[in-house]
């Protein structure tokens, strides 16, 4: 739960505020399948809450997008690979990505990871992960 990590609190707030821009702009108009951010951060609170996950853990966004699953996995201090089959999608996720690099540094997150490839030869791609969304 968010409200129980109080190291990213005010970088949330700030995001909830519209302070910090969550995805670049262009994102918003190139990417055709965006995941809602509200439900990840349900599945965030409720994998949290049932002890599948914890600060450290690993997850796999096997259709990795735009990496949003990334950003917010991010500030929960998870450590995030995100797989995509499109090049200008990583691309546009590396772009996301920078928007919140110099919070996660100051905060001691970890960055998340994209990987172009075919989530279809998942299992020579990645050898372990301790949540799949």
């Amino acid at each position: 739960n968010r409200a129980n990590v109080p190291s990213i609190n005010g970088m949330v707030a700030m995001m909830n505020h519209g302070k910090v821009s969550l995805l670049a702009r262009r994102s918003h108009t190139e990417y055709p399948a965006k995941m809602s951010r509200s439900l990840l951060e349900r599945i965030y609170d409720h994998a949290f809450a049932e002890g599948c996950l914890k600060e450290g853990s690993v997850v796999l966004d096997c259709f990795g997008g735009i990496l949003t699953t990334g950003i917010l996995g991010a500030y929960r201090n998870v450590q995030v690979i995100g797989i995509e089959l499109e090049k200008r999608f990583c691309d546009l996720a590396e772009e996301n990505l920078k928007l919140h690099d110099n919070a996660w540094r100051k905060l001691g997150c970890p960055r998340p990871v994209m990987i172009q490839g075919d989530s279809r030869r998942l299992a020579s791609i990645l050898q372990e992960a301790d949540l799949i969304v």
